[in-house]
């Protein structure tokens, strides 16, 4: 009987090259930044990875004096780009994806001044999502755009997400109404905890935006 030999993902096999192609001469800083920068090019284009490759890519990660490469580190690039990275990094972690009707994601994640805002999105702690006005009561001086709430994701687990908003500082006000609600300065104003069931009946009542704005 012939047994079919077993592939393993673009991803993987892109990695695995990296890792083998950089000289053994190059110090550990180099070596690190080599391996970041591959695994975000990875990331970023949607090249394929298994959800039963985790193992195979933890092995490629470093750890040294100078700085570490941890290939699991990168689901807040997952969630802006798409592709089948962030589906293996939910399935290692045992997590259901959260998604937000409204979200905007870190002008460094496309290395443009442009804010990228994404509908019915993956999200991950660093990413700010809109929410409706009677989310929260309102208070004047926290951070709204467009008449929704500004609220950023700080974590999540399988069962909670936690979210906090922030005051918008007379700095931040100074830079324009599309800057300043997605400052964060200092420590949170307010803090909330939700469980799917509140997520989902609060991100149902949210509304649409357009994908892109700019800065």
């Amino acid at each position: 009987m012939q047994h079919k030999e077993k592939t393993i993902s673009a991803g993987l096999a892109f990695l695995q090259a990296a890792a083998l192609a950089i000289p053994r001469t190059m110090g550990d800083r180099d070596r690190i930044e080599a391996m970041s920068e591959a695994m975000q090019l990875a990331v970023k284009n949607r090249f394929s990875f298994d959800k039963s490759e985790t193992q195979q890519l933890l092995r490629l990660g470093i750890e040294t004096s100078v700085g570490v490469f941890r290939p699991m580190d990168y689901y807040l690039l997952a969630c802006a780009s798409g592709g089948t990275y962030a589906r293996m990094w939910e399935a290692h972690h045992n997590q259901k994806a959260w998604v937000a009707a409204r979200a905007l994601f870190p002008e460094y994640l496309n290395g443009t001044r442009q804010r990228t805002f994404l509908d019915n999105n993956r999200i991950a702690p660093r990413v700010a999502v809109l929410l409706p006005a009677t989310f929260a009561p309102e208070e004047p001086e926290l951070a709204s755009f467009e008449g929704s709430q500004v609220w950023w994701v700080t974590s999540q687990t399988d069962d909670v997400i936690t979210l906090c908003r922030y005051r918008v500082t007379k700095e931040a006000k100074a830079r324009g109404e599309y800057y300043a609600p997605f400052v964060q300065t200092g420590a949170p104003a307010r803090r909330r905890k939700l469980s799917r069931e509140e997520w989902a009946t609060w991100n149902d009542k949210a509304e649409a935006t357009p994908e892109q704005l700019a800065a």
